[in-house]
């Protein structure tokens, strides 16, 4: 617990963090709090605005000692009804322990790294003994010296699946998936127009699909409109049923906007980062 802590506080520092108070952005808190009661959190994540030009949420901590944290792009940019879904899916990340599972599969990776070094040990070690009747088995010492790769590519594979899991998630905090798609679509936006400019034309690196941590936003889109209210598609249908029984009084409102988040929340973002200095980063 206290090593997540202070991997937690690292990063928030790192990236200057600045707690969002209850009384400089009520709405976003009490959105939080309540995405956070409904997901079963023990304690209620921390509020945090980062002032970075950069798209981008992200959830740090455990269960019971996380943060949420926000970059002031998105706060400019995002509706509340898209913040709300963005909430959502950090809230699920914590839910169900993602955090905690990147972490261990991270270790394992890590491990896998010393494993390949006596992999090459043992490599010259049947180079020099190629003539002799003596030696290690050639299988077994291309598995050790591949297993960083192969342990890469699984803990990738790992990270898309728990992706896909934090929308369907976030889509059962807040019985909107709509809300969700259209954030994803806005960041989907951003992303291409950075990329243009900075790395290279768009399209080359989506198709290397095996090594992004996330899956491709179109996919994700798409399963998140599988699930919108008054979608016929057949191989959705049993998920649709299951969030929708499991969360009742969801179903009743499916466009997540309730008056007592989104109301005023606009102003409080802005005053919010008036009065954090958003202008400074």
């Amino acid at each position: 617990m206290s090593k997540f802590k202070l991997s937690r506080s690292r990063i928030l520092r790192q990236l200057d963090a600045r707690p969002l108070s209850a009384h400089v952005a009520p709405g976003l808190n009490d959105l939080l709090d309540s995405l956070a009661r409904r997901a079963g959190l023990p304690a209620v994540p921390t509020l945090y605005y980062v002032p970075s030009a950069t798209m981008n949420a992200f959830a740090v901590g455990t269960r019971r000692a996380s943060a949420v944290a926000i970059t002031d792009a998105m706060l400019r940019s995002f509706s509340p009804r898209e913040i709300a879904a963005v909430f959502a899916h950090e809230v699920s990340h914590l839910r169900i322990n993602d955090l905690w599972v990147m972490a261990s599969s991270n270790l394992c990776s890590r491990l896998t790294r010393l494993v390949s070094t006596v992999g090459q040990a043992l490599l010259l070690l049947n180079l020099s003994l190629l003539f002799t009747s003596y030696g290690v088995s050639w299988a077994a010492i291309l598995t050790l010296v591949f297993m960083p790769l192969i342990s890469a590519l699984i803990h990738l594979t790992l990270s898309r699946a728990r992706e896909y899991k934090a929308d369907l998630g976030a889509v059962e905090l807040t019985g909107d998936p709509r809300g969700l798609v259209m954030a994803l679509e806005k960041m989907q936006r951003y992303h291409r127009r950075s990329s243009s400019r900075i790395l290279r034309p768009q399209g080359q690196l989506s198709k290397l699909s095996l090594l992004r941590s996330h899956p491709l936003t179109e996919r994700r889109i798409e399963r998140l409109r599988c699930l919108e209210p008054g979608s016929s598609r057949p191989l959705r249908a049993h998920a649709r049923a299951t969030i929708w029984q499991a969360y009742p009084v969801i179903k009743r409102h499916a466009a997540f906007v309730p008056p007592i988040f989104c109301v005023g929340l606009k102003p409080q973002m802005s005053r919010a980062r008036r009065q954090i200095g958003a202008a400074r980063w």
